[in-house]
């Protein structure tokens, strides 16, 4: 088979094919067996009709079509696998040239891995930043657990500042009731800022079985874009107070948050400290791979085909609206919270496909030039390891899946980008 092959813009290939006589007339012979299996024909078989009756009946125009139809897919995958063609899109395919007892000529233009051109990586310098926990920190971890650990006491008297309260309320705009501004028996924190401060500001003094009116001043960048800038009438109603009380910090405190062991508080500040830090390394680790990452991203060049990028920003969306699904929102909905048309929101996942497939295509440039690879082994071992850390969590279809094909050569490419990340950061950090 001849191939002669001529390189396009945005990663595409012109295969110019030519398939010889004697492959066409095989196809030929194939392509009137086909034919004739669709034929009617008093005394004779559908697919064992001679030759000249099914021409007869059918016309040789419905033949050759018939004949071209089962030829070019062989000829195309022979022709890709005889050049180690890395296609990764359905070909746009023309015929040239057709006739029996000729070679016959086609034209096929696919889009293909794309080349990737490197620059000098080992230029990406990247300077660490030392991990410091500072006490302050530690403080306000422990008085975390602490409110965790609070319990909540009926209060006779008017709300303060870090009371719990349970309300009714009801948000107007411009006189009409809005559904997402209306709650019943609604729990909050008074003072925490989960709604706008003007809002709880204006439930401080109030006792269970008060009412009140008043309005509120939403500003003009709130996400909700309907209600951005706009002043709203809020009727409420409270229903409860309560106030928290917080536990000692003592080690008894600390035996308990620690599940009874035997933990003093200055043992639990110093596994606070600890955990800290080991958050922060791992941030910093974080902040350092993506420095490296958006470097070499500068220094490579490549012309990433289009399909790529449609296929990527088909799977970002997936992926979107599966992790939507668990707080019951659709992702037009969530499209509409941030103010965007689906096609603005489009071209903006467009962008971090790009990003995402440069960095894949560039990893594995590295890890081709740097020789590095995963073992079979270490691919086991890692499977083993998330098995046993996610056991309870994993449904058993969960289970399945991570024993599949697919999930074994996702997280070797996992394992490779990791070792590749790590060899760069060495580099970068030396």
């Amino acid at each position: 088979m001849k191939v002669q092959i001529e390189k396009l813009p945005a990663s595409k290939i012109k295969l110019n094919i030519e398939v010889s006589s004697d492959i066409v007339d095989q196809y030929i012979d194939k392509a009137y067996i086909e034919v004739s299996k669709h034929l009617k024909i008093p005394g004779f078989r559908p697919g064992h009709i001679p030759k000249n009756i099914v021409e007869q009946k059918a016309g040789s125009r419905v033949i050759h079509d018939e004949a071209v139809r089962l030829l070019i897919p062989y000829a195309y995958v022979e022709a890709i696998g005889q050049e180690k063609i890395l296609a990764i899109g359905r070909p746009e395919i023309s015929v040239k040239k057709f006739a029996p007892n000729n070679p016959v000529e086609f034209e096929a233009i696919v889009p293909v891995v794309p080349e990737v051109k490197l620059g000098d990586y080992k230029k990406v310098k990247v300077e660490r930043k030392d991990v410091n926990i500072e006490s302050l920190e530690v403080e306000e971890m422990l008085k975390n657990l602490q409110k965790r650990e609070s319990i909540l006491k009926p209060k006779e008297g008017s709300i303060e500042e870090g009371d719990w309260a349970e309300i009714d309320f009801d948000g107007h705009k411009k006189g009409i009731l809005l559904e997402k501004l209306k709650s019943r028996n609604h729990p909050l924190i008074v003072g925490e800022k989960v709604f706008m401060p003007e809002f709880e500001q204006n439930l401080i003094g109030l006792k269970a079985g008060d009412e009140k009116e008043f309005d509120v001043q939403f500003p003009p960048e709130h996400f909700e874009k309907d209600i951005a800038g706009e002043n709203i009438h809020f009727k409420i109603k409270i229903h409860m107070v309560q106030e928290i009380k917080l536990p000692e910090l003592d080690d008894e405190f600390a035996k308990r948050i620690s599940g009874g062991a035997e933990k003093d508080l200055e043992g639990l500040k110093k596994d606070i400290e600890n955990a800290l830090f080991k958050q922060k390394t791992h941030e910093e680790r974080n902040r350092v791979e993506q420095e490296v990452i958006k470097q070499l991203n500068n220094y490579a060049e490549i012309d990433i085909p289009h399909i790529l990028i449609d296929d990527e920003v088909k799977q970002m969306k997936k992926d979107l609206e599966s992790r939507l699904s668990t707080q019951g929102l659709k992702i037009s909905r969530y499209i509409e919270y941030l103010g965007k048309t689906e096609e603005q929101f489009d071209q903006e996942l467009k962008e971090g496909a790009k990003e995402r497939i440069k960095t894949g295509l560039v990893l594995n440039k590295i890890a081709e030039v740097e020789n590095i690879d995963v073992s079979d082994q270490e691919t086991d071992e890692e499977i083993k390891k998330t098995r046993s850390e996610s056991e309870e969590k994993l449904s058993e279809e969960a289970k399945k899946k991570l024993q599949s094909e697919e999930m074994r050569r996702y997280i070797k490419t996992v394992l490779k980008n990791r070792k590749t990340l790590d060899k760069l950061i060495d580099y970068a950090t030396a």
